[in-house]
């Protein structure tokens, strides 16, 4: 099974969860939907390429996972 079936069904999935405008890592995206970091991380790239989203990096205190959020494309 290639990449693009097992991205296609995070797409929505995604969007959706990142459309409240809070800030998300992916390591909270992928409990929120059952998968891996790495699923969403390729899901997340593909929407970035595709114009479907823009990522915004979100400043981060500590050394922890760097949040981001989403912006309409």
């Amino acid at each position: 099974m290639s990449d693009e079936h097992l991205i296609a069904p995070l797409d929505g999935r995604l969007i959706d969860l990142m459309a409240d405008g809070k800030e998300w890592t992916t390591k909270l995206l992928a409990e929120a939907l059952g998968t891996s970091r790495n699923s969403v991380g390729r899901a997340l790239s593909t929407l970035a390429a595709e114009g479907k989203l823009r990522i915004v990096q979100v400043k981060s205190a500590g050394c922890g996972p760097r949040p981001f959020k989403h912006e309409q494309a």
